[in-house]
């Protein structure tokens, strides 16, 4: 049986608001404007994926979906806010979600 080709994360609202946010802050971070054209298009699709996943939670508060290919960026961008201190106050909270995104199937 082939895999889904998208994963589906269920959390808290605040949860996930705040997981798009970090998206967003980690593509600014890790492909600023002006970079290559390939971490431009990394950048763009990131920034795509967070638009589309803030439209699903008006839709379906606490749950997005959202491509499997894109499950480890999610994560790189999780793990950089740990290692921030301003974020140190939200630590449990994206700590949460990591261990959502390695359980999700």
């Amino acid at each position: 049986m082939p895999r889904d080709k998208t994963l589906t994360l269920n959390a808290p609202t605040e949860q996930l608001t705040e997981l798009i946010a970090v998206l967003g802050r980690y593509a600014e971070a890790a492909w600023p404007p002006g970079g290559s054209e390939c971490a431009q298009a990394s950048r763009d699709a990131l920034m795509t994926t967070a638009e589309a996943m803030m439209k699903q939670l008006a839709d379906r508060p606490e749950q997005v979906e959202f491509s499997r290919r894109q499950r480890a960026t999610f994560r790189v961008a999780l793990e950089y806010h740990l290692q921030l201190p301003e974020y140190q106050d939200r630590h449990d909270q994206y700590q949460n979600l990591l261990n959502q995104l390695s359980t999700s199937r």
